[in-house]
């Protein structure tokens, strides 16, 4: 015998350098000696390489041993990949078996437990006895597939089939087959049945995995190994034949193939030599003699063969592989076991291959570890494999992250319990929304213990629910001390009988709910047991919970069970709320606490049943105190950040705001700053914790998220800039300003999207609001954080808060609100500051802060901040980035935000920037970016809700993927997929470093508001270029990227994902503002449309709009967005597409039928028509032919009634009625007819007015007659046909109601009032007087307001058409007489009588007489109309001012003077006709639509005892110029009592009755004797009930109101109820007020019936015969109605949500709040 000595790396040289001759020739000997030559037969490789190794005593290379064989026997057969030698066989003396059972009969071996490569040699033998061929296709089929025993016998009659039909080729799938193979899997299935575990064998427990075996040791019996994620180990069984010598070898190939597999499974496992595998995984100790194991190294041996088989990748296997433990068995036996530790530190994406087996022939070979067996992988399928693998790989990074934090000895459960609430994020509520789940306390063993320990106030009071299963209140009381923190709810208020779901009522929008779910002590409502509470209680639990479960996104969710004590027998009300939400609704979402494990042990136990131990582990925390359990979960729920507050007063010092305060004020749409902001904060921190909040402010402050108060109050972490000085000087002056004329003063901000406006308007508000140690030259200061119904309620209690009446002006930020809700805000403070502000003093500045588009460039005269820094503010950020440098606390390059403004947001610079961050960026996060950069370019101002991309980012497999591997690998893919979810992290917490440089997340208070977004727009735009060139994608296929997401969120229905696909959707509705000359407009289409529509070369127009065709048509179809419908149709319109248009646009319609806006875009439809008809016709002689013009006029015409069905369709279902609608209705019909001149039907003007307007005009033989013919509808436009009087009044609806009706502020009035005076013109001329229409003589209205225009701008026009009127009253019948002549006699008179100037024009008594008459006579008209008709409003304010009983009227004893009876029923028709004419049907509309009050009673003779209100005001805002005045009137100004104006105005005496609400007024009536009338107050007059009180009579447009009510007798004392001086439309700055918030609740237009038989009005009075009898007369008013009589129908507040106070219930003098 001779050694031989190998190199450690063993090469094709290894022959050439060491082979002797003499070995060559021993190797051929011992061949000769062993074999023999047989035709049938054959060896294997492997046997033959281990029994010459084994005879020689050394080691060989194959190949030499292969070589040698050949030369000994010539005529052997053997491929070099061949794994036997064909025509050999073994002498009879040597014997040489497998060290395992040969499967290839399946006799005594357990099919179940057969591995993928047994199974396909058994198989192949199988069906080798019925067709040779078949044989190695099914072994080709098994061994692709990776199918093991276990898969097979799963597999279904249709997998099956379907599988192995691929391998068959041209054979066919018959009915052998298919017998042949489902009588395999009952073989399989019986073997199974026979392995019975549960005889007296014992259960033994396996040595810990990765750990010496020290003391361990065996005995025989049963071992079930557990299962769980990645880190869980896999246990092989193997179980080697005792009396076979070559345990080595098999041991070394057996432990390669399980290396091989662990390592590209990503699992941890250990393999166990000497265990018998039986049923499901389990194995039986049955050890291996201790004799065998003599001179074995194994550890060597194992080395070697890596080597070997691995090759270049043997390092990678060696640093897994850990070393040989042999555990003792009883009788002398031993366990030999190897573990494999695949940590991911070592290995790569890809799989590693071997060279298999290690001794004989070798070929390529994969492994793959799955959670149950060992799967060999077929090369074919390899892509498929890497694929999933790779993901794998990431799972188990993850969870090894976890469990170094858990390795940590004593933070084990500490660091578990933090981990499994934050989900990996620093606090709960940064990605999760809580819901507390709080169990029984009270009687528990140790209640007093826990009552002490338990403090977890955070927690709860940031909870969004809070389920209490205790019926005392103890725990609650303890969290609110003393303030209401919480809106509290019982079961039986969640769903009482008859009430079937929980509903928005039942929880609150700015407090968490505390549902008592097993009872309240305190309000005498006992626990019940479990069946009652299951009968009476669990609905309203469980729908409450059902309810949340719609608001948060799956995985969103956390509910947290707090376990106090054991359950007796598991009855406990908790336990079932705590099954069902594991189990089934918030799986996944819950994790329960508590102290002992024996408080759930049979919750947990239920878990595992249903699902594995390791998933169970990461439901439940046991195990620590419940002090220690309160100090983790305060630590993970933010701390209330407004510990206490100063603010300044009007007397120089300051007030302190505790907590407690605060929380009872409720100011939960504002922010409040202290005047002493952070201070108090800070000097409760540690000197550490102030360091870490310095460096954390300042850091996600530069790296793109919202200023806070802290980077102020750190001095230099926030840069001057240039503009601040300017907007700081320009806000102290309109403070400051004596001559300033508005009692609120606006200072707008507008700046492009990222340049900083935010950060400016919040560091002015900073300026202002900080003491500096001088509190009195601070102001208060707060930022509106949402606009509601509530903001202004909630700003004055701030402002009011420990203050004076006379309190300083304060400022209130905005920032980038809406149109609407800002002017809704200011509407509200303007009412506030007329009833409250201190008169000739500023009551408060609003700092308006509005992004505009980056393409507004343009801000007519306002300062815009720009993407651009001057130079001292490039110098200020030059400076900062090299102090942070030199500090070299923070990596200054990872500062996005910052960069970019230190770089002015140069273009290049943030291209740049782009291109290096993207490199670090993965796959998945890229998707992310395609979405928020498309959304974060185009919709600047939106936030995404991190859960949209939950699926995409949460690694899941793609079920593609899935279905490409092969079958026995997909059958366990699922399996692995669950183990990865197990880590319960939110993917944020997983984002790569350069990921978290483009993102900045926005907070907000409703969970649901929150989300990410990249850190600025420009930005966003480079990252979407990027995207685009280096993917190649087009915008539209981004686009489509999106909208496929869209898709998918689309079916859920929770408010997140409702919230992503309403911002997607505004990508193509939200339209900028445009730069023009006419004011504010808006760009035709959305930016992202107008992009898409933007051409690209080489492609041509068309191909563009297509594009913009394509992805319209894509969103509409993917959300049934009906306005996204509306802007398809508008595109459509634009590009001439009438006929697509009016697709979109009614599919659009068949989604919102009742929406008005979408019949106003059809209208615009055929607008387009006729516009296009006009551009585009022929002409014939310079005219356009009856046939095209036939056709115009349809169109007009259609798209005229278009535009009523919209008015329709408003009037019934909208609250704000669309007055677009009726505009547009007399646009078209002017229009039309001022285009009838370029028709060949137009002869000439006179010609045409005739057609119009004559009646006896003769249609036959005339020009019009063909195209009457044509187009019938042409008879719509003549006048007094219904259509055309449907125009005229369209018209009036337009004008009346802006001299009739309050308006909201900031309306361009001026140019809306001119447009509608061009509009009367237009309409005049075509349907005026034959003298009007062609000499242009009167073109105003004939309403009060168009007569006062007229009378200032054309007088003498004025006067020849009152000489008109008068002359033609004059010759006619009073019966007779005509409705528009008396509106503009009676007008006229009015205006002039009314005004009290010197000069004024005398009224005699026949002329009063006369006014009487024509005043009755014009009433008597308006009642007789048609209810249809639109009333003249007018006609009833004339009569009531004129007939109102004033004894110096009723002395005059006139017949004409109407009766209190007849007057009372004319008031309650203009109630109703001010109603009708503004559409005005609830409550909320009456209050939004409030009619201004002209003129009142005075003082002089009858027809000169009316005045001119605005005159008045007049005189009163000069007198006060005089003073230096210059502020708008306010409440406080005590209009009421100027000498000037006592002396005018006549006031009358009556008294208030018992509600507070009305004024008892007695007249004495010549023929009809006392009569009483009952007038609403102006204001509430709750003080003076059953007082006798004087007022002054003013008349609104809806009725007779008592203005400036005060007691009688009472000499130079402020009045107790007062009214806006006037209301006057030449200042659009001053507000006209109709009471306050309580008032409006009393403006009643529904007419309700009394049981008692009587008739109510709108204000819910009783009008009857037993009032005339009794001689009670009420006078209708527009507000101060008894809240006792008040009868609501329609949308009242309780349906929408609102509860409020009864009005009675309020104390006097008192400001009163509406409550939620």
């Amino acid at each position: 015998m001779f050694k031989t000595v190998f190199p450690p790396s063993w090469g094709t040289l290894l022959k050439e350098q060491y082979l002797t001759d003499k070995a060559e020739a021993e190797i051929k000997k011992a061949l000769h000696e062993a074999l023999v030559e047989c035709a049938n037969e054959g060896v294997s490789t492997e046997d033959i390489h281990i029994y010459i190794e084994e005879i020689l005593g050394e080691l060989f290379e194959f190949t030499v041993i292969r070589e040698c064989l050949l030369k000994v026997f010539p005529r052997v057969q053997n491929m070099s990949c061949d794994s036997s030698f064909t025509g050999i066989a073994w002498q009879t003396n040597i014997a040489t078996k497998s060290s395992k059972t040969d499967v290839s009969t399946g006799e005594d071996v357990n099919l179940h437990d057969l591995s993928c490569e047994e199974f396909a040699e058994f198989i192949s033998k199988y069906f080798s006895k019925r067709r040779k061929a078949l044989g190695d296709i099914f072994r080709n089929a098994i061994l692709d597939e990776s199918i093991s025993a276990t898969t097979f016998v799963e597999m279904t009659k249709e997998e099956l089939e379907r599988t192995f039909t691929l391998y068959l080729g041209s054979i066919k799938y018959g009915e052998g087959i298919k017998m042949d193979l489902q009588m395999i899997q009952r073989q399989i299935r019986n073997a199974a049945t026979e392995v019975n575990l549960t005889g007296n064998a014992a259960t033994e427990t396996l040595r810990t995995f990765d750990s010496p075996v020290e003391t361990k040791s065996y005995k025989y019996g049963i071992v079930k190994p557990a299962t769980g994620n990645l880190l869980t180990p896999k246990h092989e069984f193997v179980n080697l034949i005792p009396d076979k010598k070559h345990y080595i070898y098999f041991i070394t190939k057996d432990v390669v193939r399980f290396t091989a597999a662990c390592i590209n499974g990503r699992k941890n496992g250990t393999i166990h030599f000497g265990v018998e595998p039986i049923q499901n995984g389990a194995g039986r100790i049955v050890g291996i003699p201790k004799s065998t194991l003599y001179h074995m190294n194994l550890n060597e041996e194992i080395t070697r063969a890596l080597k070997t088989c691995f090759e270049k990748n043997v390092s990678v296997a060696i640093r897994c592989v850990r070393p040989v433990q042999i555990v003792p068995v009883e009788d002398d036996k031993s366990v030999i076991e190897v573990d494999v530790v695949p940590f991911s530190c070592h290995l790569n994406a890809d799989l590693l291959h071997i060279k298999y087996p290690p001794k004989g022939s070798q070929s390529l070979k994969w492994f793959l570890c799955d959670s149950n067996e060992i799967l060999p992988v077929s090369s074919s399928k390899l892509n498929e494999v890497r694929d999933a693998c790779a993901q794998i790989l990431k799972h188990r990074e993850y969870l090894e992250k976890d469990a170094l934090v858990y390795e940590k000895k004593g933070n084990h459960l500490q660091n578990k319990l933090k981990k499994l609430i934050t989900r990996g994020n620093r606090y709960v509520k940064d990605e999760l929304v809580p819901i507390i789940i709080s169990g029984k306390i009270s009687d528990s063993i140790g209640e007093r213990e826990i009552r002490e320990q338990l403090d977890v106030d955070r927690a709860f009071t940031a909870a969004e629910l809070v389920l209490d299963f205790d019926s005392s209140v103890r725990l609650r009381n303890k969290i609110e001390e003393n303030k209401s923190s919480f809106l509290v709810k019982t079961a039986e208020n969640i769903l009482h009988p008859g009430k079937q779901k929980y509903e928005k009522t039942d929880i609150s929008d700015h407090l968490p709910t505390w549902l008592y779910c097993n009872g309240n002590d305190e309000i005498q409502l006992p626990a019940k047991c479990l069946s009652d509470w299951m009968r009476e209680r669990s609905d309203g639990v469980k729908n409450s919970l059902s309810q949340f479960r719609q608001m948060i996104p799956k995985e969103r969710g956390i509910l947290i069970f707090l376990v106090f004590d054991t359950p007796k027998q598991y009855q406990e009300p908790l336990f079932e709320v705590a099954r069902d939400a594991l189990l089934s609704t918030f799986r996944g979402e819950c994790l329960v606490i508590s102290d002992k494990d024996e408080n759930i042990t049979y919750l947990k136990q239920e878990v595992t049943r249903m699902f594995d131990e390791s998933t169970a582990d990461t439901c439940f925390v046991t195990g620590l105190g419940w002090d220690e359990i309160s100090r983790i979960m305060n630590t993970v729920f933010r701390a209330n950040a407004d510990v206490i507050c100063r603010l300044p007063c009007s007397k120089g010092h300051f007030v302190e705001m505790t907590l407690k305060e605060k929380d009872e004020l409720k100011l939960t749409e504002i922010e409040i700053l202290s005047g002493e902001q952070c201070i108090h904060e800070a000097e409760i921190m540690e000197e550490s914790e102030r360091k870490a909040k310095r460096y954390e402010s300042q850091e996600l402050f530069y790296k793109g998220g919202l200023v806070t108060w802290w980077n102020f109050y750190y001095g230099n972490q926030v840069g001057r800039r240039c503009q601040f000085d300017m907007h700081r000087t320009e806000i102290k002056e309109k403070i400051n300003n004596e001559k300033g004329e508005g009692i609120i003063e606006i200072h707008e901000i507008e700046h492009h999207p990222g340049a900083g406006g935010s950060t400016l308007g919040r560091h002015l508000i900073w300026e202002f609001s900080q003491f500096n140690l001088e509190p009195d030259a601070a102001y208060r200061c707060c930022v509106v954080k949402t606009i509601s119904e509530e903001t202004v309620d909630q700003i004055d209690r701030f402002r009011s808060f420990k203050d004076a009446d006379d309190t300083k002006p304060f400022i209130i930020l905005i920032d980038n609100e809406s149109e609407e809700n800002v002017m809704l805000l200011k509407t509200k403070l303007y009412e506030l500051a007329y009833k409250t502000a201190t008169p000739g003093k500023l009551f408060c500045l609003i700092i308006i802060v509005n992004r505009m588009s980056i393409t507004y460039s343009k801000t007519r005269g306002k300062h815009l901040l720009k993407h651009e820094l001057t130079h001292r503010e490039k110098d200020w950020f030059e400076n900062k980035f090299k102090e942070m440098e030199m500090k070299g606390d923070m990596d200054v390059r990872t500062l996005i935000a910052f960069n970019c403004m230190r770089n002015s947001f140069d273009e290049k610079y943030i291209q740049e920037t782009t291109q290096r961050v993207m490199q670090g960026i993965s796959t998945k996060e890229i998707d992310v970016l395609k979405c928020l950069a498309l959304i974060s370019t185009y919709e600047s101002d939106d936030s995404v809700p991190q859960n949209v991309f939950d699926r995409m980012m949460n690694d899941q497999f793609d079920l593609e993927l899935i279905m490409r591997q092969p079958f026995g690998i997909a059958h366990h893919i699922k399996e692995l997929d669950r183990l990865g979810k197990l880590r319960r992290q939110t993917w944020n917490v997983k984002l790569t470093d350069a990921m978290q440089l483009l993102l900045t997340k926005r907070e907000h208070e409703t969970f649901n508001q929150s989300g990410i977004c990249i850190v600025s727009q420009l930005l966003a735009k480079a990252v979407l270029n990027h995207i685009m060139k280096t993917k190649r994608m087009s915008l539209e296929e981004i686009v489509e990227y999106v909208l496929k997401l869209v898709e998918e969120q689309s079916t859920e229905g929770n408010p997140m994902s409702k919230k992503f696909v309403k911002i997607v959707c505004s990508l193509f509705k939200t339209r900028q503002l445009l730069d023009s000359e006419k004011g504010e407009a808006k760009l035709k289409f959305s930016d992202l449309v107008l992009e898409l529509e933007h051409i690209v070369q080489p492609e041509e127009e068309d191909d563009a709009i297509q594009r913009v065709l394509r992805v319209l048509q894509r969103c509409f179809d993917i959300t049934d967005d009906a306005m996204v419908g509306q802007q398809l149709a508008r595109f459509n319109i634009h590009i001439r597409q009438f006929d697509a248009a009016e697709t979109a646009i009614k599919r659009s319609l068949s989604i919102r039928p009742q929406n008005s806006y979408l019949l106003d875009t059809y209208g615009q439809i055929f607008k387009g028509k006729m516009d296009y008809l006009l551009e585009t016709s022929p002409y014939i002689k310079n005219k356009i032919p009856d046939e095209v013009a036939a056709e115009i006029v349809a169109n007009a015409l259609t798209a005229v009634q278009k535009f009523r069905e919209g008015q329709s369709l408003s009037k019934k279902y909208e609250e704000d009625i669309n007055w677009s609608c009726f505009q547009m209705e007399v646009k078209i019909a002017l229009n039309l007819l001022e285009k009838f001149s370029k028709f060949s039907c137009y002869i000439n003007r006179d010609n045409f007015l005739r057609f119009l307007n004559d009646k006896n005009f003769e249609l036959e033989g005339s020009s019009f007659a063909n195209l009457m013919m044509l187009c019938p509808s042409l008879d719509d436009i003549r006048s007094e046909k219904k259509p055309q009087r449907h125009v005229a009044m369209s018209l009036r609806s337009l004008e009346e109601r802006f001299y009739q009706v309050k308006r909201q502020l900031y309306s361009i009035y001026s140019e809306s009032e001119v447009l509608l005076l061009k509009l009367r013109e237009r309409f005049e001329r075509f349907y005026g007087t034959p003298g009007n229409t062609s000499h242009y003589k009167f073109l105003y209205g004939i309403g009060l307001k168009p007569l006062q225009q007229a009378k200032e701008k054309d007088p003498k026009i004025l006067e020849k058409r009152v000489r008109e009127a008068e002359e033609n009253l004059s010759r006619t019948k009073l019966s007779e007489a005509d409705e528009r002549d008396l509106l503009v006699y009676l007008g006229t008179k009015i205006i002039s009588l009314s005004n009290q100037q010197e000069g004024a024009e005398e009224c005699s008594k026949d002329d009063y007489k006369k006014l009487l008459a024509y005043s009755t006579r014009l009433v008597n008209i308006q009642s007789s109309a048609k209810t249809s008709e639109r009333s003249y409003l007018e006609s009833y304010l004339y009569h009531a001012m004129l007939h109102w009983p004033l004894k110096s009227r009723l002395d005059m004893n006139l017949e004409d003077m109407s009766g209190p009876t007849t007057y009372i029923q004319l008031m309650e028709k203009w109630e109703s006709a001010f109603n009708n004419n503004f559409f005005l049907k609830t409550t909320d509309q009456i209050r939004k639509n409030k009619p201004k009050n002209y003129f009142a009673l005075a003082k002089g003779i009858p027809g000169n005892d009316i005045v001119d209100l605005e005159s008045i005001r007049r005189q009163w805002v000069e007198m006060k110029k005089d003073t230096g005045r210059r502020r708008r009137p306010v409440y406080r100004d005590y209009f009421w009592k100027e000498s000037f104006v006592v002396e005018r105005l006549e006031r009358l005496e009556g008294f208030v009755d018992g509600s507070g609400y009305h004024i008892i007024h007695k007249v004495e009536y010549p023929q009809h004797g006392t009569k009483t009338f009952k007038i609403n107050a102006y204001y509430p007059c709750i003080a003076l009930s059953n007082r006798v009180v004087t007022f002054v009579l003013g008349f609104t447009w809806r009725g007779p109101t008592a203005f400036d009510v005060d007691e009688k007798g009472r000499k130079g004392q402020k009045m107790v109820a007062s009214a806006p001086v006037v209301d006057y439309d030449d200042q659009p700055s001053s507000i006209e007020i109709a009471g306050n918030d309580d008032d409006l609740e009393s403006n009643r237009t529904e007419s309700t019936v009394d049981q008692s038989g009587g008739s109510q009005g709108a204000c819910g009075q009783m009008i009857g015969p037993k009032q005339e009898e009794t001689g009670d007369i009420e006078c209708s008013g527009v507000v101060g109605t008894d809240p006792t009589d008040i009868r609501e129908s329609g949308n009242t507040a309780a349906e929408k949500g609102r509860t409020r106070r009864p009005p009675w219930m309020k104390p006097p003098k008192k400001r009163r709040h509406r409550k939620k």
